[in-house]
């Protein structure tokens, strides 16, 4: 028996060394191949909102990583259908603003060039058409052993023939916390947060591609709560929201692009998850250009 315990002990103690000698290994061996900084854009064209740009740049991730990352002193030229519009306006801390709003009808690229960088170039990108609401209404949902929720049931009517993208984002307000943005699910017959053609981004928000509802008109559900924990003078207390905004996109494909590949999973999952590439339009660098046509509705209960 003691043989026996003696030899068991051996073994595991050689397994952990020999399991020990191959991670070292593969950490010294191991280096990220780094091709020096680079441009980062990150821009989004939204309507009724002059067209801006926020340019940092990258970092060695096996290096020091510095802080702050803006790019100062840059060149930003901004273009309508391929032909020059004007050179955008620096703002500090790395942002950049132009003296025009968007329209649907043109499409929009930069071309960017800064000191010790690549030039950079992004892809053209066109704003969206508005959110296709047709009709709407909001109703109470009681729920067993809790606070009611809000359910907001909405019918959109989707274009017939093109790919298109939705995003909605739902806001409470308080004068304890001001406006903030709270969780909301889109509820169908399949179950709550098991609809098809729906999924939540890395920031919360409800996405939708019309590939299950093309060209038809569409429901949608959504539910969100009717208020939330915050912190009033050093006590946690619950407040019910006196004003709520839904936030309804329609989305450029490149930003549903970029929401799609920001998604990671949390826990359990993200340990057999599948590292993949961040979406770019960015030639030269790196980042996103991309737009969204937004409808706000407001919900006073």
């Amino acid at each position: 028996m003691e043989t026996s315990k003696i030899v068991s002990r051996s073994l595991a103690t050689f397994i952990f060394t020999a399991i020990s000698v191959v991670l070292v290994s593969c950490m010294e061996d191991y280096q990220l191949a780094y091709e020096g900084d680079q441009l980062v854009v990150n821009s989004i064209l939204e309507n009724g909102e002059r067209i801006s740009v926020k340019l940092s740049h990258s970092q060695n991730p096996s290096g020091t990583i510095v802080s702050p990352v803006d790019v100062l002193g840059a060149n930003v030229s901004l273009f309508k259908n391929g032909k020059f519009m004007e050179r955008l306006q620096e703002m500090g801390k790395g942002g950049y603003l132009s003296s025009f709003e968007p329209d649907s009808l043109d499409s929009y690229h930069f071309e960017i060039q800064a000191e010790g960088y690549s030039e950079v170039k992004t892809t053209p990108e066109k704003l969206p058409s508005t959110f296709p609401l047709v009709s709407y209404h909001f109703e109470t949902v009681e729920i067993e052993n809790s606070r009611p929720n809000y359910l907001m049931d909405l019918v959109l009517k989707d274009p017939i023939g093109y790919e298109d993208y939705y995003e909605i984002n739902t806001y409470g307000y308080h004068p304890s916390t001001g406006e903030v943005w709270i969780n909301s699910e889109i509820n169908g017959d399949a179950g709550i947060g098991n609809v098809p053609c729906v999924w939540y981004s890395d920031n919360g928000s409800a996405m939708m591609h019309d590939e299950c509802f093309d060209g038809q008109d569409y429901r949608v559900r959504l539910e969100f709560r009717q208020g939330g924990a915050t912190r009033i003078d050093g006590d946690i207390e619950f407040v019910e929201f006196e004003r709520f905004r839904i936030s309804l996109r329609k989305v450029s494909t490149s930003y549903y692009q970029y929401r799609l590949t920001s998604v990671v999973p949390d826990g359990f999952e993200n340990a057999f998850f599948e590292p993949k590439i961040l979406y770019s339009n960015v030639t030269g660098g790196y980042g996103i250009a991309a737009a969204y046509n937004q409808t706000d509705v407001i919900f006073n209960p």
